[in-house]
C-alpha cells in the first residue's frame, strides 16, 4: 500500500522478520516512482524496519504529527518539488536532526544533494539493495 497525502495516519504495518520494530526504527520514503517506491519500501520492512511509504511529498507538519522516524528516504526529483525543498521543510519543523538519504537518477541532483548538506548521504539511482540497506543501518544505528 502506497500512501498519499491525506492518508498519512494511516500508515503502512511492517513485516517484522524476527527482531521487534519500534517507533524509532520506522524510515518514511517519498518517491513517485511506484515502482521504485515499492521495491524499497518492501526490501525495507524485510529488514525489519517499519516503512511509511509516500509517492508525494505531504506538508510536513501533517507527518510530524503522524510520526517520529529515524530515518527519511527522499526523490530528488519529484513532480511539482524537489527532494531538497521537501527536506528543508522537513528541517524547518521537527525533524532538523532526523537523518536524510537523497536518490536520484541524475547524478547532477545527487551533487546537488550533497552540497546542500540537508543529507547524511545521497545515492544515485538505480542503485544496489544490499548497498541502500547498509547505508540506511548505518544512519540509523
Amino acid at each position: 500500500m502506497i500512501l498519499a497525502s491525506g492518508e498519512v495516519a494511516n500508515e503502512r504495518a511492517s513485516r517484522n522478520s524476527g527482531g521487534s520494530v519500534t517507533l524509532e526504527q520506522q524510515i518514511v520514503v517519498i518517491d513517485d516512482e511506484p515502482a521504485v517506491l515499492e521495491l524499497v519500501c518492501d526490501v525495507l520492512e524485510l529488514e525489519g524496519f517499519s516503512v511509511l511509504c509516500l509517492d508525494r511529498p505531504v506538508d510536513p507538519e501533517e507527518l510530524w504529527q503522524a510520526t517520529s522516524p529515524a530515518l527519511f528516504l527522499i526523490d530528488i526529483m519529484l513532480p511539482g518539488t524537489n527532494g531538497i525543498d521537501v527536506a528543508r521543510g522537513l528541517r524547518s519543523i521537527d525533524f532538523e536532526d532526523t537523518p536524510m538519504i537523497a536518490m536520484s537518477a541524475s547524478m547532477t541532483m545527487v551533487r546537488s544533494a550533497q552540497a546542500s548538506g540537508l543529507f547524511a548521504a545521497a545515492i544515485p539511482k538505480p542503485f544496489d539493495l544490499d548497498e541502500m540497506v547498509t547505508l540506511v543501518r548505518r544512519c540509523t544505528g
